[in-house]
């Protein structure tokens, strides 16, 4: 019998830049990622609002993936 734990199956968010983690039946983490991640400009960070990406140019360039907090609802 295996035993995983539901965060073995987090993937990191698809837009580019995010460094968000989201659950495997999502694509993106937030609204503001799923319009950006189909846009035709790149943005160079990520503006979706979470924790993980507000403090990531804070950490002297280390990008820690971090879990969510809960599942999130439908976008």
């Amino acid at each position: 019998m295996s035993s995983t734990s539901s965060e073995d199956h987090l993937r990191k968010c698809a837009h580019g830049p995010c460094i968000c983690m989201v659950y495997p039946e999502q694509e993106y983490c937030s609204r503001h990622c799923s319009r950006a991640g189909n846009a035709e400009k790149t943005e160079e960070r990520c503006d979706c609002g979470h924790l993980n990406c507000a403090l990531r140019g804070t950490s002297q360039g280390q990008t820690q993936l971090l879990f969510p907090a809960s599942r999130p609802a439908a976008l």
